[in-house]
């Protein structure tokens, strides 16, 4: 049941690195692509974890660890072309919200004996509802919240399979290599490379030192969620990210007037809406809880 509490503090994290992605976003980087890049590439990171008993593992083992690593990458580029978009609070719980139900499904097919009981199934489709009808939903991001969220499930999916087939270590080593590799590879590609190189030379100091701060920070929130995803059920950490939003939209409320593109539709039709979905989701929560 740790992992429960533990999936809470990493999406607390990870919901600030959200609002500083939307800052970042906004206006001193605004190539998704480019951004996806240097989050992956700091992902070398992971090389430290080296002496602590990563090994040489299995082909298939290797393809689905890289292969969760690649469907991040293509994720991440999706969800922050929708940010760039769009609101962040209505991208967050949209692609949150497709990327619980992917994992479902492809949980179903790809891990074996997978299966929710009752009180599980209705804890998470109270908490998918409720991120569903936080917002307004924008059509113009409608196909990019797809793809984001049908990559993220698929990563995540595959790393659980990777951590029931392995050990914690290897399996994040694993995927951040093919994190880091779908990201060279792109490299390949003459736009790609002019992407990446335009956005170092035109993006401020100020901007290069507060997303390395960010991705500090959504590394520490990504290593407990990863933990989390180890010991729980990847289809309910998913559905956890309904409490993601809660943490988005009190941010976004306290420092409105000072990040920009993070304003809060607050219209009495909209913000009983949101209570509603709140509830849905603090409910899907408490039941997730008790019935652990």
């Amino acid at each position: 049941m740790t992992w429960l509490y533990i999936a809470l503090a990493a999406y607390l994290i990870t919901a600030v690195a959200f609002i500083l992605d939307k800052y970042l976003l906004h206006a001193p980087i605004p190539r998704p692509f480019a951004y996806s890049f240097w989050v992956a590439l700091l992902s070398s990171f992971a090389l430290v974890l080296i002496p602590f008993g990563v090994v040489i593992p299995s082909i298939k083992f290797l393809l689905v660890s890289l292969a969760s690593g690649a469907a991040f990458f293509i994720g991440l580029i999706f969800l922050y072309k929708a940010i760039r978009m769009s609101e962040i609070t209505i991208v967050a719980t949209k692609v949150g919200a497709i990327t619980a139900v992917a994992t479902y499904l492809f949980s179903i097919i790809i891990l074996k004996g997978y299966a929710l009981d009752k009180l599980h199934m209705i804890a998470l489709a109270l908490m998918v509802f409720g991120m569903l009808i936080l917002n307004r939903f924008k059509i113009k991001i409608l196909g990019l919240a797809i793809l984001s969220g049908l990559s993220s499930g698929l990563s995540f999916t595959l790393l659980k399979w990777a951590f029931n087939n392995s050990d914690l270590i290897n399996g994040i080593f694993w995927t951040r290599m093919g994190f880091i590799g779908v990201a060279l590879l792109s490299l390949l590609f003459v736009a790609a490379r002019k992407d990446v190189v335009l956005s170092f030379k035109h993006s401020t100091a100020s901007s290069k030192y507060l997303f390395l701060i960010n991705k500090l920070i959504a590394a520490g929130g990504f290593i407990l969620l990863y933990y989390a995803l180890f010991k729980g059920n990847a289809s309910l950490i998913n559905g956890l990210g309904g409490l993601q939003y809660v943490f988005i939209f009190i941010i976004a409320i306290l420092f409105r007037n000072k990040i920009p593109g993070i304003a809060e539709n607050l219209d009495d039709r909209s913000l009983v809406i949101k209570i509603i979905g709140l509830l849905c989701i603090v409910d899907g929560f408490i039941i997730l809880n008790l019935s652990l």
